[in-house]
């Protein structure tokens, strides 16, 4: 929403400004960061073997093995939207100015950040009350669909309309992937930092795969 209005009433270059001064102001705060206790050498890499063997061992146990195929799509869908969303949506302005293209372009993402966190939530909800997670899985699934097809009619129409659609369906889809994966990663795996590490790992080496 900021960038939106920054963009069109004040220019790209006074946007970048606003931007350097939210970074600045974030390193600040860290600052006030509460003190960590340090760790010997020793110590630290005691640790750091133990939890890669954990994490190891987590990665090829059955449980995780069962969600290898959604985490692969997970991952598989971050390298589309990243690669391939953005040239849709300047294809479908490409005959408006500069300053008209970086706002159309931060509204659509402005509302695929608004669903992404409405799904995030809606999803998380659902999937810590149900046992059947593989519906909504599927549910996850069929969002990703949609974002493929819209963002194929977007393309072939060049149609900026059709370019919110997309992004709303890209938003919810990636937000409700990661949703389900956390949730699973709480409840199946006991919410430990291993099996969050193993997640994410595995996501994005799907990713680059996609980008590959």
């Amino acid at each position: 929403l900021m960038s939106a209005f920054v963009i069109k009433h004040f220019g790209q270059g006074t946007f970048y400004l606003v931007a350097s001064g939210f970074v600045l102001f974030a390193a600040f705060l860290c600052c006030f960061a509460p003190h960590v206790e340090k760790y010997t050498q020793e110590e630290t890499a005691e640790r750091i073997i133990e939890k890669a063997k954990r994490i190891i061992g987590l990665g090829f146990s059955p449980s995780m093995r069962l969600l290898l195929p959604y985490l692969f799509v997970s991952g598989i869908t971050v390298a589309v939207q990243n690669g391939f969303e953005f040239h849709i949506i300047v294809e479908s302005i490409g005959d408006k100015t500069k300053e008209e293209q970086n706002f159309y372009t931060a509204l659509i993402f402005m509302v695929q950040g608004f669903f992404a966190v409405i799904a995030s939530y809606l999803v998380g909800k659902l999937i810590d009350k149900t046992e059947r997670k593989n519906r909504i899985m599927q549910l996850s699934n069929f969002i990703f669909t949609l974002a493929i097809i819209f963002s194929l009619l977007a393309h072939y129409r060049n149609s900026l309309n059709l370019s919110y659609f997309m992004g709303t369906f890209w938003g919810m889809g990636y937000s409700s992937s990661h949703a389900i994966a956390n949730v699973i990663v709480a409840k199946d795996f006991n919410g430990s930092i291993e099996g969050y590490a193993v997640v994410q790992a595995l996501i994005e080496m799907a990713a680059s795969r996609g980008f590959g």
